[in-house]
């Protein structure tokens, strides 16, 4: 038979590894085909290390497997199929080139769905790609689609129909959360009327689902739309803010501003819509500038997650910035991910220091403070009064760590002695306003139980 293995990340080889060691044995394994973003940007890659994958689907796999599966039922040759990747009978790796992508989705038939019941949530696509071209982001090479087709969306008639019928299979899970990269496409008045059909068809077919979509700020302009989505069910919006530095901002290609971070939030927190939000206070070109425009954004959206101040920007090969950041500095490749880190100042390395003792070391802390986070945004989520001034009290107390530890090393070359020493204290000044905090909180609609 023909298997087809989808995956994202390098991460995952190793379980693929284990199912390819018990794939070895039965004679009617035909064919394996991989696909996903890591397959699509590393196809030589992927081929050198999974011996028993026989070829690489690139970008959007429906068609392309098609053809290559048909091809192997008739016994036909299949090196020629576009958008895949083989070793040749010499060895080496031949790429062929690109098939266009599909314009119009809604061709395509809905997915066959075998696990969702066991789910919390179910995921749906409603479009493909971004007109965003950020840097290190691996969506636009991995589609590789050309600027007409950049971005493509479902018809709304055709997004509704299938969560009709998902309804109907798992009428006990209300979560539909859009794992489209941008959902909205854009705040264009062609997007907007597109987004509007959808709250409009999903309220009148579909009412009282729940909606968990992805944005970029630009996106978030338009009152009217983001009031319809809501009565629709839309209850968070995740959008990729990455940082407050308007110089950073520029390296990462994200066209994108402070003032349209800050003008997008507000107008979400008018609404009572929940948002989170990708954030990378390291990156290749931090200063300690940069680090102070990152908090000082942060002191004016709140909502911060305290792993988010340590969170590193780390190169995905295939992307713009893996060529960009090589040309000013060594690079190195992390083995468990298949990524790039670089070389760094010293301000870097000692975020990096503290952001690795806090998820080991002091990983307790650490989850304390993630649970009372969950439990203060469900606060949030339950409309309980006086969440939102617990949640901006939470949210400077995990800006005040990281300045904390920020201060007492800044100019230091640290060994680990020394950022435990700092944590260590860190933690004795502040785990009475962790438990100020902690008591500020009704216990009976909390997420979970602290550590």
């Amino acid at each position: 038979f023909f298997l087809g293995i989808s995956t994202i990340s390098e991460e995952s080889v190793s379980w693929i590894e284990a199912l390819g060691k018990l794939l070895d044995s039965p004679s009617y394994l035909r064919h394996v085909c991989i696909g996903g973003y890591y397959p699509s940007l590393q196809p030589e890659a992927v081929l050198r290390r999974l011996p028993f994958v026989n070829s690489v689907a690139r970008g959007e796999g429906e068609v392309t497997v098609i053809d290559l599966a048909e091809r192997i039922r008739l016994g036909e040759h299949w090196d020629d199929v576009e958008s895949i990747a083989m070793r040749s009978v010499d060895g080496s790796i031949k790429i062929n080139s690109r098939r266009p992508v599909v314009t119009d989705l809604d061709r395509l038939p809905f997915p066959k769905r075998y696990a969702d019941q066991n789910s919390t949530e179910i995921v749906i696509e409603g479009s493909r790609g971004c007109f965003g071209r950020c840097t290190f982001c691996a969506v636009g090479p991995h589609f590789d689609a050309g600027h007409r087709f950049v971005w493509r969306g479902r018809s709304p008639e055709n997004i509704v129909s299938e969560i009709l019928q998902l309804r109907k299979v798992f009428p006990d899970n209300i979560r539909y959360r859009f794992i489209d990269p941008d959902f909205f496409g854009s705040a264009s008045k062609t997007h907007s009327e597109r987004t509007l059909k959808i709250a409009s068809l999903i309220q009148e077919h579909v009412p009282e689902i729940e909606l968990y979509v992805e944005a970029r700020v630009t996106d978030i302009r338009r009152k009217n739309v983001l009031e319809a989505l809501k009565k629709a069910g839309l209850k968070e919006i995740y959008l990729g803010i990455e940082s407050g530095s308007e110089k950073i901002l520029t390296y990462m290609g994200k066209n994108a501003s402070v003032t349209d971070t800050i003008n997008a939030t507000r107008l979400l927190d008018g609404l009572g819509i929940n948002y989170q939000y990708g954030y990378m206070m390291v990156t290749p070109w931090t200063e300690y500038d940069d680090v102070l425009a990152s908090l000082s954004l942060l002191r004016t959206i709140g909502r911060v997650q305290f792993d988010k101040l340590f969170n590193e920007l780390y190169l995905i090969p295939g992307t713009v910035l893996v060529e960009q950041v090589g040309k000013q500095c060594q690079l190195i490749r992390e083995e468990c991910t298949g990524y790039y880190f670089y070389e760094s100042n010293q301000l870097v390395k000692n975020i990096r220091a503290f952001g690795i003792a806090f998820e080991t070391t002091y990983k307790t802390f650490a989850e304390n403070l993630w649970f009372l986070y969950k439990d203060v945004q469900r606060h949030e989520q339950c409309h309980v009064e006086g969440a939102i001034t617990i949640q901006r009290r939470l949210s400077d107390l995990f800006i005040a760590i990281f300045e904390f530890c920020l201060e007492r090393s800044e100019g230091k070359a640290l060994i680990e002695s020394d950022v435990h020493d700092v944590i260590e204290t860190a933690i004795v000044h502040f785990q009475s306003e962790v438990g100020i905090i902690r008591g500020m909180l009704n216990p009976s609609i909390t997420f979970s139980k602290s550590v």
